[in-house]
């Protein structure tokens, strides 16, 4: 239920107040709640856009708890309502919470709980500052089912912790082992822009039609992380064929850091000496505004990666399809000719779009099969006197969005990305 406080006046833009309603809105559990209570903030017509912006760069975290591990029971929103949940997080005597630091989402395997995974990490939150964040499955006694609600649990997770303690967005990093490794990909592959490292191990990426897992089709998304995996050669077969055909994928496709380690008389199993970790977070950081973006989509609700989203695919784009194959080409084909074929007509229905942020002002797009595209913009990403032109099918479309409270504040409470802080928005039809 909405805070009273969230509607009450302002008697003057007092930075403190604004802060403190800001905070009530975006630590509401239920994103519907939080979107309720944003356009409630934004009708405030005594507040600046200003002011607000100045809000959302210096909002404070909800605590500053003692170090070590914490065993919370939280409540987190999930596939449309709140689930009460574990949640353990260890906190490294070296965070401070007046300094953004890293952040680590760590995913159990079947049958674990989130704190068992914890101690594989600890060296590194410490040299770090590096915070653990490990919910715990609840419901399914199997592996990881491909589900809404396995991935709302995690990013409501991630949600709380970024308003709980002061993050770094752009050192957030998502790891798990097993039944965590399948949820870590599945993660990166839809929500590419929330990560600036992947590390899943012995899980991996699906191309399978039922139950939308097909997840593979999606890899495109993920050229920009800093993705390393480790993998036992004597694994489950289709598994082992799966991350090879991903990183064989993001080869061909230019992938700048993805590093495949398959590790030849391992099986189910995870050897953390496979990788330099001290290195691998080095480099690990994400862009919070990167010039080119390219954005695979099959699913309503979930084309957003950075400054553009995707709000409509094409008819032809669906998660899942019934493949037709000739007897003739299916009796040509082998086993790998077959996922391959698979592979490829799960693209044929899967929208994809490209843009590039040319110059202030001057945005290109490229769009396959999708229909309707939002683009969301700060200031500087528009011309001094506040003007757009977009590149559309050979079209020059111009447009000149006016600044809004509602756009900044609706996008604010959910990301919690100050790194990024869009003020206008355009919508597109192809």
């Amino acid at each position: 239920m909405l805070s009273a406080l969230l509607l009450l006046p302002l008697l003057a833009q007092d930075g403190e107040a604004l802060t403190q309603r800001l905070a009530q809105a975006a630590d509401l559990p239920d994103p519907r709640e939080r979107q309720s209570a944003a356009r409630a903030l934004a009708e405030d017509e005594e507040v600046s856009l200003e002011a607000w912006l100045q809000a959302c760069r210096s909002l404070p975290p909800r605590s500053a708890p003692a170090s070590g591990l914490h065993e919370l029971q939280l409540e987190l929103y999930a596939d449309g309502k709140l689930e009460e949940t574990p949640v353990a997080v260890y906190v490294p005597k070296s965070y401070r919470s007046d300094t953004p630091a890293p952040l680590m989402l760590v995913l159990h395997g079947t049958g674990g709980e989130g704190k068992g995974l914890l101690p594989l990490w600890r060296e590194w939150a410490e040299k770090l500052g590096m915070l653990l964040v490990a919910p715990t499955e609840t419901q399914r006694a199997g592996g990881y089912g491909f589900t809404q609600r396995e991935r709302d649990i995690s990013l409501s997770a991630l949600h709380w912790a970024k308003r709980e303690y002061r993050v770094d967005s752009d050192r957030v990093f998502v790891t798990g082992i097993s039944r965590g490794g399948h949820l870590s990909w599945d993660l990166a592959l839809r929500h590419p822009d929330l990560w600036a490292g992947v590390a899943p191990m012995i899980g991996g990426p699906y191309w399978n039609l039922s139950g939308g897992r097909a997840n593979l089709r999606y890899i495109e998304n993920v050229l920009p992380l800093h993705l390393v995996d480790i993998q036992g050669a004597m694994d489950d077969a289709g598994l082992v064929w799966n991350v090879r055909f991903a990183f064989e994928e993001l080869e061909r496709l230019g992938a700048e850091d993805a590093r495949y380690i398959e590790i030849p008389d391992m099986g189910h199993s995870v050897d953390m000496s496979a990788v330099d970790w001290d290195s691998w977070f080095a480099a690990a950081r994400r862009p919070p505004r990167p010039d080119h973006i390219v954005r695979a989509t099959a699913r309503k609700g979930e084309g957003r990666s950075f400054w553009i989203e995707v709000t409509q695919n094409g008819r032809e784009v669906t998660e899942e399809f019934v493949p037709r194959i000739s007897a003739k080409e299916n009796a040509r084909l082998d086993e790998e000719g077959r996922r391959r074929w698979l592979i490829a007509e799960t693209a044929k229905r899967t929208g994809r779009v490209e843009a590039r942020l040319l110059e202030p002002g001057h945005i290109s797009i490229d769009m396959t099969r999708g229909t309707k595209l939002r683009l969301y913009l700060e200031a500087d990403m528009l011309t001094e006197r506040g003007g757009l032109t977009v590149d559309v099918r050979g079209k020059h479309r111009r447009f000149h969005p006016t600044p809004s409270a509602r756009v900044l504040l609706s996008d604010f409470v959910e990301r919690l990305d100050p790194g990024f802080l869009p003020t206008a928005k355009v919508d597109l039809r192809r």
